[in-house]
């Protein structure tokens, strides 16, 4: 495999711009997300509140059986397993297409080694399917290694092409690892994937019309008109134009994903593996050929086929879930990130189990976005998310739903409220819930409203079923008095690691295993 050095320009290229590009697209979106949400939770909602207008909610009733954490490692399991399908199909795809093109010859040793080389996406979907669990993380990096380093020495290649496709192909996962983030993971995979697409398909698009003679000869006479005679500004024009069609593309792509996504047609995990394959298909396009646009077609092919047993294999391999059980999570406002991160692990972990609801807030706001939320804050429509009044919230609970997306894991319900309309959600989604998680950590004096929650959590005796986080920095003096003498025995306090959301999994579904039937209520209106 010599001569393969010239193959690498083009593809460090798109995955260097499209970072660059996606990084500051990125930050600025999210950052004016942030803003406008925390913007609206301080204002009060326009509707009237003062209505006789009175919704009678339906009583949640309790799961016939207690949830079993056996259930997020068997589902977390499947969903590797699907991961490793995919790459390993994907992975072989791209090499027979690198050895083809390149006319280096296929061997089951060059196939191999090339096609284990380029599973190196399934490492990095291992790692979000898992939530960067250490074990799975480590366990996985080892197998790929091996199993490469097999395949060079039984079959006496060279180390030389593996080591340079390796190293390049850390750019993109640099790129991918940075976006997938807690501070972009909402919507950074997608814009970067996006950003790829348009990129490559600015390339493709140049390749297409210098390919053909009477497409470049009526592009050069259509900027002769003009008055463009330098070659460097008709070659820069033709990649423009190629950047915007296949922009707008995207875009129209993204809006039709955020609708199909309302529809449970694809979960947010499936949505960043398949940002994730999709950078790393470009890239493994690229490397086949930087002067063609054959190997891109190719490799979009092998994309959608990759999808398609994706798909298939999650139809096949999961089992219709049982009774979900609802958990719903309470918590300290607070920008610490180590804070967040145990909240999104333990919810991610429960997600296999039942439904997660919360009422929404800056700190999450990012890590739950999902595609339609977001395009309607890019469409000036975000204050449409938000509970204006009883009937808005009446509308909201009716539509809940219990079912999971192809990947087994049910959704996160953001319920976004106004500053005097989130204590009646908090009273109905309790209503509603199998078990509540609060995390108190930074609790005290100046958190009134989670005062409030704790007092509402006391009065619909709901405690029984709720496990309370803390740690050194809650008041607990404080939280006591709020609680109630007469309620002390049934409050779990739990104090953990911020990396170990384990334990709290199992308090949790102990919780909702021995929970008394939730206090039902109605509508009411907001004093």
């Amino acid at each position: 495999m010599t001569g393969s050095t010239s193959l690498w320009g083009a593809t460090y290229f798109l995955a260097l711009f499209a970072a660059v590009l996606a990084l500051p697209t990125s930050w600025f979106l999210l950052l004016r997300y942030r803003r406008s949400i925390l913007r609206l939770m301080n204002g009060r909602s326009s509707g009237s509140q003062e209505t006789d207008d009175l919704y009678p909610v339906r009583e949640h009733p309790l799961p016939s059986a207690s949830p079993d954490t056996k259930a997020v490692e068997v589902g977390m399991r499947r969903n590797v397993l699907v991961v490793v399908v995919v790459a390993l199909v994907s992975g072989f795809a791209f090499s027979a297409l690198f050895l083809v093109w390149n006319d280096f010859g296929i061997s089951i040793w060059r196939l191999s080694t090339i096609g284990i080389l380029y599973t190196w996406p399934g490492v990095i979907g291992i790692w979000i399917v898992t939530g960067g669990r250490r074990r799975w993380v480590l366990t996985a990096l080892t197998v790929y290694f091996v199993g490469l380093a097999i395949a060079v020495i039984v079959g006496g290649g060279s180390w030389e092409v593996p080591a340079q496709l390796f190293l390049f192909s850390l750019v993109p996962t640099a790129a991918l690892i940075g976006f997938l983030s807690r501070r972009f993971r909402g919507v950074g995979a997608l814009v970067l994937g996006t950003m790829m697409v348009a990129l490559a398909g600015s390339q493709a698009f140049a390749f297409a019309v210098l390919g053909n003679e009477t497409l470049i000869t009526a592009w050069a006479d259509l900027l002769t008109g003009l008055g463009v005679t330098n070659g460097m500004v008709a070659w820069l024009a033709l990649v423009g134009v190629g950047f915007v069609v296949s922009l707008v593309l995207g875009v129209v792509a993204t809006r039709l994903l955020a609708g199909w996504y309302a529809r449970f047609g694809f979960s947010d995990e499936m949505l960043l593996l398949g940002a994730t394959f999709l950078v790393f298909a470009i890239d493994q396009s690229g490397t086949a050929s930087t002067t063609e646009a054959g190997p891109f077609g190719i490799g979009v092919l092998i994309y959608l086929l990759a999808g398609v047993i994706a798909f298939t294999m999650y139809r096949l391999i999961h089992r219709r879930p049982v009774d979900p059980t609802c958990l719903l999570v309470l918590r300290v406002f607070s920008a610490d990130p180590t804070r967040q991160q145990l909240l999104d692990r333990i919810a991610s972990s429960w997600r296999y189990l039942g439904p997660v609801r919360m009422i929404g807030g800056p700190d999450l706001a990012a890590n739950n976005v999902e595609p339609d939320e977001f395009l309607a804050f890019v469409s000036g429509r975000t204050r449409r998310l938000f509970i204006s009044g009883p009937a808005d919230l009446a509308e909201g609970i009716r539509a809940l739903e219990t079912r999971t997306d192809r990947d087994a894991r049910y959704r996160i319900d953001e319920f976004f409220c106004f500053d005097d309309t989130w204590r009646p959600t908090v009273d109905e989604l309790l209503a509603r819930s199998d078990a509540v998680l609060m995390d108190l950590r930074s609790f005290g004096a100046n958190n009134l409203g989670s005062t409030h929650e704790l007092q509402l959590l006391a009065s619909r005796g709901a405690l029984g079923r709720t496990v309370l986080l803390v740690g050194p920095q809650t008041d607990r003096d404080l939280l006591h008095s709020t609680i109630g003498p007469g309620e002390h025995e049934d409050a779990k306090l739990l104090e953990v690691r911020d990396d170990d959301p384990d334990q709290a999994l199992a308090a949790l579904t102990e919780a909702a295993a021995t929970a008394r039937p939730p206090t039902g209520s109605r509508l009411h209106r907001s004093d």
